[in-house]
């Protein structure tokens, strides 16, 4: 049955593909009974020297392939099984990937982790950082991300990282007009300081060109804590340590990334304004049993989702697989009608829903919420 409610630690880490066997290792050890796997890629700039002996460097983007890892813990434990996380697979150190937590609240009944591990003070816990968010964007047209991601690493603040997923609701109600836009999408993520964050989406939004029709739609959401990627550049170095090394010291001494704002003021008078008071509704199913609950979300009032592909690894008895998940940016003043729509789908479906949640969205911004 649909009919709780509880708030929810969701933990996202990204790091390289090949370090599979260390976090699947890891994570029953921390209590974790599941967890949800995307495929992505980081996307960095890469310093070479140049040929024949000339002096100097050339750069250009360099992708590595990722998996995201996703799973949701009780609040009390977050912190530690986050700690544990970093440290064990060094995430303090640039280049060794991210990890973030995010509050949200679940409506299903679901497997978590209630039992806190234990700490072990043998080994040195790296600090977590405040006063974080994540801005994704989802770009309309192939190889935007790439375009966006390069932006991203020009801004200094991250290393983004990408993945691919499908449009839903908006497409199919063009009639032969979606053929304008295609279904697939390139979805950016971004780990930013919080008070940097309006800034940086109202950068990428006129850099982008994401204030012009038809090429994409971005959205930010709070961050508890976590730990950021800084090695925006690999390749030969010119001095003892990068400044990658000194900005993550920094970061640590300082337990947050205040020190390091950028944008002192805004300017409130652009030709566009950020959306506030909206909310990230995500659904996630086995795979091709999502169609109804995508529909029940559309008639209820969501505009689109976008979806991603996952699987399900499990570390208990319960079943494995596919997934699918779709995710809809929804107006405040909708989300408690589409969830309610949701849940009725859910308590009278065949396939039930692994997970339904919710959490807050600081802004957001489309092109076509310029006429409404």
């Amino acid at each position: 049955m649909c009919d709780t409610s509880m708030i929810i630690h969701r933990i996202t880490c990204a790091i390289s593909h090949d370090r599979y066997h260390n976090i699947t290792k890891l994570l029953p050890e921390l209590g974790i009974q599941s967890v949800l796997i995307e495929n992505g890629r980081t996307v960095r700039r890469r310093r070479h020297a140049r040929l024949f002996g000339l002096p100097g460097y050339t750069e250009r983007l360099d992708n590595s392939p990722v998996d995201l890892y996703q799973f949701s813990v009780a609040p009390v434990i977050s912190e530690t099984v986050i700690r544990r996380l970093a440290d064990a697979l060094h995430l303090n150190r640039p280049g060794r990937g991210t990890v973030y937590v995010q509050e949200c609240k679940a409506l299903l009944n679901i497997a978590d982790a209630h039992i806190a591990p234990p700490d072990d003070t043998r080994h040195r816990l790296p600090g977590l950082l405040q006063n974080l968010s994540v801005i994704t964007c989802i770009m309309s047209m192939s190889g935007s991300g790439e375009e966006l991601a390069k932006l991203a690493l020009e801004l200094g603040t991250g290393v983004p990282v990408v993945s691919l997923g499908l449009g839903a609701g908006l497409r199919e109600r063009l009639g032969l007009l979606r053929i304008t836009v295609p279904a697939e999408k390139e979805v950016v993520r971004l780990l930013v300081p919080a008070l940097d964050a309006e800034g940086l989406m109202r950068m990428l939004i006129e850099k982008g060109h994401l204030n012009r029709p038809g090429k994409g739609f971005i959205y930010c959401n709070p961050v508890l804590c976590g730990l950021l990627d800084t090695a925006l550049l690999v390749g030969p170095q010119q001095h003892a340590a990068t400044m990658e090394q000194v900005v993550a010291a920094i970061d640590e001494l300082e337990k947050n990334t205040a020190w390091r704002r950028r944008f002192h003021e805004l300017d409130h008078d652009a030709k566009f304004q950020l959306q506030p008071h909206h909310d990230e509704i995500t659904i996630i199913c086995k795979e091709e049993a999502a169609g109804q609950y995508v529909e029940t979300a559309l008639q209820a009032g969501a505009t689109a989702a976008t979806n991603a592909h996952l699987q399900r690894v499990t570390f208990d008895k319960t079943a494995g697989g596919a997934r699918e998940r779709y995710t809809f940016i929804v107006h405040r003043s909708i989300t408690e009608q589409v969830l309610g729509a949701l849940r009725q789908t859910c308590d009278k479906a065949e396939v039930q829903l692994d997970c339904l949640e919710v959490q807050p969205v600081n802004f957001a911004f489309a092109y076509r919420t310029e006429s409404q």
